[in-house]
């Protein structure tokens, strides 16, 4: 499966208090509930299968158009 998706930022997300580093943040644009659940399976199942189990529980994908709507 393919899908085309607009990744419209990156960031370091810091703890508020500590200033250490909490988790990457990947921002799509365009990305629904369902592409939502594809892309972060696919994406923590492949980091997992290249062996970085430690990275895989510290990206978190945000679909934009997905937080704007409602859960079917």
């Amino acid at each position: 499966m393919y899908l085309e998706l607009k990744v419209t930022s990156i960031n370091l997300v810091e703890d508020l208090e500590t200033g250490q580093p909490q988790f990457i943040g990947i921002y799509i644009e365009d990305c629904g509930w369902d592409e939502w659940k594809i892309l972060s399976r696919t994406v923590k199942k492949q980091l997992v299968s290249e062996g970085f189990d430690d990275v895989a529980g510290r990206v978190a994908l945000v679909c934009k158009q997905a937080l704007r709507t409602r859960r079917s």
